[in-house]
């Protein structure tokens, strides 16, 4: 329930390790909701569902992960919500690739299609990630799965 960079630490192997597990490691296999009086965490790493209501459900993480995910793309964690006024996913999306183009061209690299389209996907599969309906949130396989198809469908691109 408060997963966030500085609890992710690294081994010799640089192998990740998830650090500080808090109230997570108490439910038991077979409790998938609970409600709470007390809010535990770090703030814009929790989600809505939980800092305003103070419900606990395994979409928790999902959240924290597409905030991880932003974070480290961008440099924050700010992101579009849904529904507020101002930049939409799609505008987000373009925006941060933009950045990414115009600072890897300023450093000399050559930027490649499929560089951007792995950036693309990570700043897509973020944004379901930290969507305020925790419903429409993937699960964990999901993230998993579409991280596959992005790869085989990079490897297909490669070799044609």
């Amino acid at each position: 329930m408060d997963l966030k960079p500085t609890n992710i630490l690294l081994d010799d192997d640089m192998v990740p390790k998830i650090a500080d597990f808090g109230l997570s490691r108490l439910f038991g296999e077979d409790k998938t909701k609970t409600c709470t009086l007390n809010c535990h965490g770090t703030l814009g790493y929790m989600a809505p569902e939980y800092v305003e209501k103070g419900i606990i459900t395994k979409k928790l993480d999902v959240f924290s992960l597409g905030v991880i995910i932003i974070e480290i793309i961008t440099g924050h964690k700010d992101y579009p919500e849904p529904g507020e006024t101002g930049t939409s996913s799609q505008e987000f999306l373009e925006r941060v690739l933009n950045n990414w183009r115009t600072r890897l061209k300023a450093s000399g690299f050559t930027v490649q299609e499929i560089d951007c389209l792995q950036m693309r996907r990570c700043i897509q599969i973020g944004l379901a990630c930290v969507e305020r309906d925790r419903f429409k949130r993937p699960t964990t396989h999901q993230i998993i799965k579409m991280l596959h198809i992005s790869v085989i469908h990079q490897l297909i691109r490669c070799d044609s």
